[in-house]
């Protein structure tokens, strides 16, 4: 049976002092703090040493003059039972510390990964700077400063909110330098980040039936991709005594959430695009970022909520596009029964997965094969039975599908346009006439 236990996230032995035993040191700086054992051998049992006081000076030393920033106020070294060096290494915020010999990259800094020290990546260093700095990168000066906000302000004006005179106060504008920030280039029509959303024909998500990419104002991003979405959500029904019930395949409210939290809390310092990918079972949703540092899955589900991006989810939690701060992920999952909603979470993406309702309720349920239900009490709105009427129907004149589902020329056509210009529907013509279809 070992002395000193075995060695895990936050312990770890050596036998004698060498300069590679600082990688572990500055990882645990890094990480969340830990505790080195020196004269201590792999199985956790004392190692015999030549010099107790000869290693306990190198290891004083080392601590002192290693590191930086200056790390040795949270390195602390004792000797313990006269037969080994004790290292308590307290978690700071102040990140990253590197080895001063080696510099602040990838060879100097380290981060703890289970029981194993690694270097840090690139991006990891990237982001304990920002985290420790307090660098939002919203709050930068944009490096476009030709920036217009045609949709941005048609939004503001159609929730009755000012949006140009209150430009600064929004976070939009640097009350300093009157520049604009990152956040106005993510609002602005110039917008180079990117959302793009995939239809697969099969679940391991490598045949595509549709893809498209949306740009532009963030806002209208979300505009856009929850419509186009929205269409991707199908429906099935049961025959309970003479009353049909149609259910959607991923509540409205869930999709919505999903989109909306993903613009809100991804790492906008990385420059990729976020991606939705649909098939028949389920729709991930897949947001650039890890959680926060100090934060994990638990918490987030049990409504703590932070953001890197608070400027941004002000804008949005004003203008209606969520209800309140930590609550979004906790009510779609209350929307799921027996098959939950998941995670997955790396230091560089958030992922969550939304089941399929109607594939885990409904097995064996028949599709629906007529369009008599668009005639129910709670009609569906124009633009899904236009694409439902096409899935069922295929190729079909705007005639025929006026006069199937009751409505407005105006309304047809208004939505038609629409579909046309998401990339939904496409047309041909013959003889004078339009045929419309799914593309």
């Amino acid at each position: 049976m070992s002395k000193y236990g075995k060695e895990d996230d936050n312990l770890e032995f050596k036998r004698e002092y060498n300069k590679k035993s600082l990688k572990d040191i500055d990882a645990f700086l890094n990480t969340d703090g830990g505790v080195l054992l020196y004269g201590v051998d792999d199985d956790g049992n004392p190692y015999e040493l030549e010099d107790l006081n000869e290693l306990y000076n190198q290891v004083t030393n080392a601590l002192r003059d290693s590191f930086s920033p200056d790390a040795s106020p949270y390195l602390k070294a004792q000797k313990v039972d006269n037969e080994i060096v004790k290292v308590i290494i307290t978690d700071r915020e102040n990140k990253p510390y590197f080895i001063r010999s080696k510099g602040l990259n990838s060879n100097g800094v380290f981060v703890r990964k289970g029981v194993s020290t690694y270097p840090a990546t690139f991006e990891e260093i990237k982001r304990m700077i920002r985290n420790s700095d307090g660098y939002r990168f919203e709050q930068i000066r944009s490096p476009n400063q030709d920036l217009t906000f045609k949709k941005t302000s048609e939004i503001f004006k159609e929730r009755n909110i000012e949006f140009f005179p209150k430009l600064v106060t929004l976070g939009l504008v640097q009350n300093k330098t009157n520049l604009y920030t990152n956040l106005a280039l993510l609002l602005s029509d110039q917008n180079p980040i990117s959302f793009k959303v995939a239809v697969f024909k099969d679940d391991q998500n490598t045949s595509f039936i549709q893809r498209k990419e949306f740009k532009g104002s963030i806002l209208k991003q979300i505009n856009d991709i929850t419509e186009f979405i929205y269409l991707a959500n199908r429906f099935d029904f049961n025959i309970e005594g003479n009353t049909r019930i149609e259910k959607y395949d991923y509540p409205e409210f869930a999709l919505r959430e999903a989109v909306v939290n993903a613009i809100t809390h991804r790492d906008y310092s990385l420059g990729a695009s976020n991606i939705i990918n649909v098939n028949q079972n389920q729709i991930e949703f897949i947001s650039l970022g890890g959680l926060i540092d100090g934060f994990n899955e638990e918490d987030i589900l049990n409504g703590v909520s932070k953001t890197r991006n608070p400027s941004l989810a002000k804008i949005l939690l004003r203008l209606g596009y969520n209800e309140s701060y930590g609550t979004g992920l906790r009510r779609i999952f209350g929307l799921y029964d027996e098959v939950k909603p998941s995670l997955s979470i790396t230091p560089n993406s958030f992922k969550l997965i939304l089941p399929n309702k109607n594939k885990i309720e409904n097995k064996g349920n028949k599709k629906d094969s007529n369009l008599s239900y668009f005639k129910s009490n709670q009609l569906l709105d124009s633009k899904k039975e236009i694409i439902n009427y096409l899935k069922l129907n295929g190729e079909s004149t705007s005639k025929e599908i006026i006069k199937t589902l009751g409505i407005k020329k105006s309304t047809f056509y208004k939505y038609i346009n629409e579909l046309i210009e998401l990339g939904n529907v496409e047309y041909k013509v013959e003889k004078n006439k339009r045929f419309y279809k799914l593309k």
